[in-house]
């Protein structure tokens, strides 16, 4: 089920006065509650979703600045099914997957499914922001 953590109002990409957009996809509620509070007090507007399968169906209907995934996923489906999801539906829109999980053939299969950058779990404030900051080329 996917919650809307925001009002999100449809908008072209590149306009200058609107909000950044992220999708937060992520299935632990104590994980997106503190990313999502993260997130917004610096400004940003976040949409969550639970599972892949609702992960696909936002990235769908497009909009998002940057998508926020968690590797491992509750249903099936895996933050790197997200990421390709993302980049066939709308290439320029960075991805960044959260991983307690770090290996050389997960970072080698990221960057195939277009990932540009990662958060370690146990997540730092500090750290999502900068790599958030870093992949909206801000």
């Amino acid at each position: 089920m996917m919650e809307v953590a925001s009002g999100r109002v449809a908008r072209g990409r590149g306009v200058s006065d609107s909000v950044t957009q992220i999708l937060l996809v992520e299935d632990e509620p104590g994980i997106q509650l503190a990313m999502r509070g993260l997130l917004r007090r610096d400004g940003y507007e976040v949409q969550v979703a639970s599972t892949g399968e609702a992960a696909l169906e936002a990235i769908s209907g497009g909009g998002y600045d940057l998508v926020l995934t968690d590797l491992s996923l509750a249903d099936g489906l895996s933050g790197l099914d997200v990421a390709r999801c993302a980049r066939a539906n709308d290439p320029p829109v960075p991805v960044i997957l959260i991983t307690a999980y770090g290996s050389d053939e997960i970072a080698s299969e990221a960057a195939a499914a277009g990932v540009c950058d990662y958060v370690p779990k146990p997540f730092d404030n500090q750290v999502v922001r900068d790599v958030v900051r870093r992949a909206l080329g801000r």
